[in-house]
């Protein structure tokens, strides 16, 4: 028996027509108003694009809300239904993803589509929302500035990474750094800045690290005296700790990210001259503050 359809409400239409029409519209290899060749277009959905209740892809027109404006296929079964129709589909062999396929990341348009991008924009008005979206995007806008933010969310990315300790530069990378410094050092505003900030970390003695260890030596009683302020000079060198029993031992201690690898043994060879025996406590052995005690006073027993 002929269906048909004798009250259409615009504003409720059926799920299983609207599907229907979808997957009309969208099989593999149709585009928008050309549909799949031999594709049987049931009477309801011919009655209600007649009627206008629903548009045809073909005569859609500029400032029509689309019917699925808000959802998603979380919310709405009809969106679902589609998405469930569609995957592992493609509108064309040209867009498909290919594995293995390299990304044109960086890649050069030729003259012919930069002038049809630029003729697609010509004409269209951004709002002024859109217009401070792409000016901050664009580098040029935080020369000078700081950005807190970003400043932020770099430090907790760097919080515990510590996959450079070690490594070393190449001949290349290295002269380039030290390029980039002198050039950057023959500016008046880059030295006037630098200058006081250089003498500030010369002077701010104890550091952090050796204020650590001065806790340390404190809490635990340790027969050692700081005097890294420059206080004894031995061998031409200023050693960080030294034992107050008159006992020629020292203890240095220091940070792998700030010391060559080698240091340990450049203090022992220095220190060693005048007959001192040194040990070199780094910084990440304050981790386990039990272990480094007892490395500490089993030394300091010698």
């Amino acid at each position: 028996m002929k269906r048909t359809i004798t009250t259409v409400n615009s504003n409720i239409i059926m799920t299983e027509i609207l599907y229907e029409l979808i997957c009309m519209t969208f099989q593999k290899g149709n585009t928008f108003g050309r549909l799949n060749l031999g594709h049987e277009v049931s009477e309801e959905i011919r009655e209600l694009i007649r009627r206008k209740v629903i548009m045809h892809p073909k005569s859609f027109k500029k400032g029509l809300t689309p019917w699925s404006k808000g959802l998603t296929k979380e919310t709405d079964e009809r969106l679902l239904r589609f998405s469930i129709e569609m995957k592992g589909k493609h509108f064309s062999p040209a867009t498909e993803f290919k594995k293995g396929e390299k990304i044109r990341l960086g890649a050069h348009q030729t003259a012919e589509s930069r002038l049809k991008m630029s003729l697609h924009q010509t004409g269209k008005i951004m709002s002024l929302k859109t217009r401070k979206l792409i000016s901050k995007n664009n580098p040029r806008y935080w020369l000078g500035k700081k950005r807190p933010d970003i400043a932020e969310l770099m430090r907790e990315t760097q919080k515990g990474n510590h996959h450079r300790l070690g490594s070393h530069c190449t001949k290349h990378t290295k002269k380039l750094m030290s390029n980039n410094l002198k050039e950057r050092w023959k500016l008046p505003s880059y030295r006037e800045k630098q200058i006081p900030l250089i003498l500030k970390g010369l002077l701010k003695r104890p550091t952090s690290l050796e204020t650590s260890f001065i806790n340390l030596s404190y809490e635990n009683e340790l027969p050692v005296k700081y005097v890294g302020n420059g206080s004894i000079i031995i061998n031409g060198a200023n050693p960080d700790f030294i034992c107050t029993d008159g006992r020629k031992l020292l203890i240095e201690v220091a940070c792998r990210f700030r010391h060559p690898r080698n240091y340990a043994k450049q203090r022992y060879k220095i220190f060693s001259k005048d007959g001192y025996k040194t040990l070199v406590v780094w910084k990440s052995e304050f981790k386990n503050k039990n272990k480094l005690l007892k490395k500490v006073r089993k030394f300091l027993m010698m």
